[in-house]
């Protein structure tokens, strides 16, 4: 396996985004044919005097291959519904490093959410 991926982002990089995004397409939760898709595609950064695209872990996103093709040179407000912006500028926000130990309060909380010990009693 070669140290980079297309693109020249890093395997190792590569992972931390699709486990950040379990491992699914942030758009249809498809777990089949993962590629990483640029959220704002237009955004650049200038990288030893060239203009590329924006590398950023903020700016990748896990990504099926059919809805990388279809969302092609979208932005992520133009392609995809609110709901799923939402969830995918959440995604964005969780520092990659720590993004299990997040996951594994939030289903914690969720969990204890849902027993009766803590419903509203009436």
């Amino acid at each position: 396996m070669s140290k980079n991926g297309s693109k020249g982002i890093a395997v190792e990089r590569r992972w931390q985004i699709y486990s950040r995004d379990n491992l699914a397409c942030v758009y249809c939760w498809s777990c089949e044919d993962l590629t990483l898709d640029h959220v704002d595609p237009t955004r650049r950064k200038t990288w030893n005097g060239r203009d590329i695209e924006d590398h950023s872990n903020d700016n990748l996103v896990t990504c099926c291959r059919s809805c990388n093709s279809k969302k092609h040179t979208k932005s992520l407000d133009q392609f995809a519904p609110p709901a799923i912006v939402a969830k995918v500028r959440l995604q964005l926000a969780l520092d990659i490093p720590d993004h299990i130990t997040a996951m594994k309060q939030k289903t914690a909380y969720q969990t204890i959410g849902q027993l009766p010990l803590f419903q509203e009693v009436a």
